[in-house]
């Protein structure tokens, strides 16, 4: 991560850098000097990838920091998130904090010999102090937006538009027609 002074356009200058494993697809500035990465790291000696949110502190950019790291996937090999290519993917609501990912993950279990396959949202909470884990709403289908209405999360995917109660994450309806988006 880098903070660059473009105070003189003609002569940008380097203020600072935090090395970090992994990497970050997608920033969302989430006030007060807070910054929200989505990204993936790779396991060390595998090719297994955690899809990742990390909360940094960049509003000294001679000095930033990490604050967390909220691995998005356990038990899987492979992971990733639609947010880490469209920032239409992710839903911040800067009122609350409420931040919501959809993950894919997939991995072979040698244990069963099943290769599994998961879909989810990842519902959490950005504070200054961290990102706390609201808990998951695992899909059926992929879902490419989530829109808040009042305490109603709304997922939309290529075949439905799905309710979800904010206050505990469970459903509330869903359309049974294709989504027009």
């Amino acid at each position: 991560l880098f903070a660059i002074d473009l105070s003189d356009p003609a002569a940008p200058a380097l203020l600072g850098e935090l090395v970090v494993p992994g990497f970050s697809n997608y920033l969302q500035p989430v006030g007060d000097g807070l910054l929200v990465g989505i990204g993936q790291e790779r396991e060390t000696g595998t090719w297994n990838t955690n899809l990742h949110a990390t909360l940094f502190d960049v509003s000294d950019g001679a000095n930033l920091t990490q604050i967390t790291r909220q691995y998005l996937t356990e038990g899987t090999q492979w992971s990733s998130s639609d947010a880490q290519f469209d920032h239409h993917a992710l839903l911040y609501a800067a009122e609350d904090g409420l931040l919501v990912v959809p993950v894919f993950g997939s991995g072979y279990d040698p244990e069963t010999g099943i290769y599994r396959y998961e879909q989810l949202l990842k519902v959490m909470r950005v504070t200054p102090s961290g990102i706390e884990v609201l808990g998951e709403i695992h899909t059926d289908q992929s879902v490419f937006r989530t829109v808040r209405v009042g305490d109603v999360l709304y997922a939309v995917s290529d075949a439905s538009v799905t309710a979800y109660s904010l206050s505990d994450l469970t459903q509330i309806g869903s359309s049974e027609a294709s989504a027009l988006v």
